[in-house]
C-alpha cells in the first residue's frame, strides 16, 4: 500500500463514526448515512492528495459536501430539511413552524435527502453562479 493509500485509509477508519453521525442528521436514515459517507469518500479519494495537503480538520470535507449540497435546494426545501435534522423537528412541528401540512413535509424531506434531486441542485447552483446568478 502507498503511502496516499495508507493515509487514505487511516482517515477514514478514524473519522467514519463521526462522518456518518454527521450524515445521518442529513438523512435521518443510517443506512443513507452510510451511502452518503462512502459515496463522498470515493470521490475524496480521487483527490486524496490535494485534500491532504490542505490538512482539512475533522469531517471539513464532508462537512462542506453537506452544507453545499443543502445550500443548493430550494428554499423551503432547505427549510424542510435544517428544521427536521438541524433543529430535530417532529414533522408535526416543522410543518407547524412552515405553515403547511404534514404531507407537505414529508414530500419535501423525502425529495430534499433523494442523492438526485440533491445532484440537481448542486448543478443548477453551479450553473446560476457561472452565470452571476444565486439560485
Amino acid at each position: 500500500m502507498t503511502g496516499d493509500a495508507e493515509d487514505f485509509q487511516a482517515f477514514v477508519v478514524a473519522r467514519w463514526n463521526s462522518l456518518v453521525r454527521m450524515a445521518y442528521l442529513m438523512t435521518g436514515d443510517h443506512g443513507r448515512a452510510e451511502d452518503l459517507v462512502q459515496s463522498t469518500l470515493e470521490r475524496m479519494h480521487r483527490h486524496w492528495a490535494r485534500i491532504e495537503r490542505w490538512d482539512a480538520p475533522d469531517g471539513v470535507v464532508l462537512h462542506e459536501t453537506m452544507w453545499r449540497a443543502l445550500g443548493a435546494l430550494p428554499p423551503r426545501m432547505r427549510a424542510v430539511v435544517v428544521l427536521r435534522f438541524y433543529e430535530d423537528l417532529t414533522e408535526a412541528d416543522t410543518a407547524a413552524v412552515l405553515g403547511c401540512s404534514v404531507g407537505t413535509v414529508k414530500s419535501q424531506t423525502s425529495r430534499g435527502l433523494d442523492p438526485e434531486v440533491l445532484g440537481e441542485a448542486q448543478a443548477a447552483d453551479r450553473f446560476a453562479a457561472t452565470q452571476g446568478r444565486t439560485v
